[in-house]
């Protein structure tokens, strides 16, 4: 195997939006595998081109039903080794309860959460209870044709923050509060097949005149975002300039990406590179890297300052 694993920090995150779900992450669809998958392993970490190393900085395994219903969560990274996360739903396939135990077999942190949903009329309040009895919520608000309006999330002292408007299916606006003052805004555009295109963040949340920081974001024919870029901030009505370019690099297996590169655009060769791996065993086939010399090729080609 070329890869080989070491222990070190992840360079960098590609962030393409604020996603929040009913309760959590528990659907195949969630992670972008089929329906009929039994096992989704994924590991992260940095490629060193001048050791020839492969660092692992986290890996994740996810099992799940013939439901496509997530059962268990397996995490180890640097920082905590061994973390899991079990499962539980009702009869109608809703998540009511999460067993957890977060650090090393002997020791660490065992508890649950659970999960109830009240729906009344146009509004549904989904319930999260941990195990020392704080209770957050989210209320979800439709409208009369049963389109999503907007969400609110309050954490366990009733205290709201987030709130989250949608405008139809072509943008939402989210902000973040903190002692019931905005501390975050921003927009998202997405396309027509509900791809986050754009992200506008205004810079002094809350002022009429703010600064506005621009970022774009483009997809290829997959629907697997390829290119973010990041502009200054600017005012209003005004042409910003690039800051940053982040290129996101994929090797498929059939239809699903087994492989991902992470890395800035910039002139300068760059010795480290943020890899992520995916194996997916579903009920018939698995998908995974045939090939991991196909990746060095990529990265020693970027390094000679070969457009991509």
């Amino acid at each position: 195997m070329i890869f080989k694993t070491q222990h070190t920090a992840l360079l960098f995150s590609l962030c393409i939006c604020l996603k929040i779900n009913a309760q959590e992450n528990t659907s195949s669809s969630d992670f972008n595998v089929p329906k009929n998958t039994e096992i989704l392993l994924e590991i992260t970490g940095m490629y060193d081109t001048e050791k020839n190393t492969f660092t692992q900085t986290l890996v994740k395994e996810y099992l799940f039903n013939s439901n496509g219903k997530l059962l268990k969560l397996t995490e180890n990274s640097n920082e905590n080794s061994g973390n899991q996360y079990i499962y539980h739903y009702d009869l109608d396939g809703e998540l009511y309860k999460m067993d957890y135990h977060i650090g090393s077999t002997h020791e660490g942190i065992v508890g649950s959460t659970t999960f109830t949903t009240e729906k009344d009329h146009y509004k549904t309040t989904y319930l999260r209870k941990e195990l020392n009895g704080e209770t957050s919520k989210r209320i979800e608000f439709y409208n009369e044709a049963g389109q999503l309006r907007g969400k609110s999330v309050y954490n366990a002292f009733g205290e709201r923050e987030v709130q989250i408007e949608f405008d139809g299916k072509k943008a939402y606006r989210t902000k973040l509060f903190k002692d019931n003052k905005i501390v975050s805004d921003v927009i998202y555009t997405t396309s027509n097949n509900g791809n986050v295109s754009s992200r506008k963040e205004y810079i002094q949340p809350g002022r009429k005149h703010s600064l506005e920081q621009l970022t774009t974001i483009r997809y290829n024919s997959k629907g697997d975002p390829v290119k973010k870029i990041k502009y200054y901030e600017s005012k209003a009505g005004l042409k910003p300039k690039v800051k940053k370019t982040y290129l996101l690099e994929y090797w498929y297996d059939d239809y699903l990406w087994v492989a991902r590169m992470e890395f800035e655009n910039d002139s300068k060769p760059n010795t480290e590179h943020s890899i992520t791996l995916r194996h997916i065993k579903t009920t018939n086939n698995l998908y995974t890297i045939k090939n991991e010399k196909v990746i060095l090729d990529l990265i020693k080609k970027k390094n000679k300052n070969v457009k991509i």
